[in-house]
């Protein structure tokens, strides 16, 4: 099949993917609760609460760096790629010569890796928040911790 085929069929692909993910989880509620004999939420349920956050004004700390900020689009890319990458609606994968097993470990691991980089990036969000300013060293400790572990693993691989 050619390559261009591929790649627009595992663009639909994973946009269809992620339309019925919430569909999904929706199954997995109410089956749920038809297993503990109590009436659960409606199968749409997700749909509405996705509607309702989407209205809602967006809340960033003035402190916030870019990585707060970014790790929202890295998690939904990381997202979109596994759902390219994965074979649902053909045989083949749409783009079979750049993934692997192995690429979708680190597409998995990547939005968890930027979770945590982004709650200790914030200073406000940190366990010192409501110390004074003089007790917050600590939080640079951390941040000393972190990039010299980044630094160790990138040596290493």
């Amino acid at each position: 099949m050619n390559p261009f085929t591929l790649f627009i069929i595992g663009i639909l692909q994973a946009i269809l993917l992620l339309l019925l993910a919430p569909l999904y989880s929706g199954f997995a509620r109410v089956m749920r609760a038809k297993m503990h004999s109590r009436t659960g939420p409606p199968l749409m349920q997700n749909y509405r609460d996705i509607r309702k956050l989407m209205t809602r004004q967006e809340v960033v700390s003035e402190q916030a760096g870019w990585i707060f900020r970014v790790t929202p689009y890295v998690n939904l890319a990381c997202m979109f790629l596994a759902a390219m990458v994965i074979p649902a609606l053909t045989t083949a994968s749409p783009l079979e010569a750049a993934g692997d097993l192995i690429l979708i470990v680190y597409l998995f691991a990547l939005p968890r890796f930027f979770l945590a980089v982004a709650g200790l990036e914030s200073p406000r969000t940190s366990r010192w928040a409501n110390f004074p300013s003089t007790w917050a060293k600590p939080n640079r400790n951390y941040r000393k911790a972190l990039s010299r572990n980044i630094l160790a693993a990138r040596l290493l691989f």
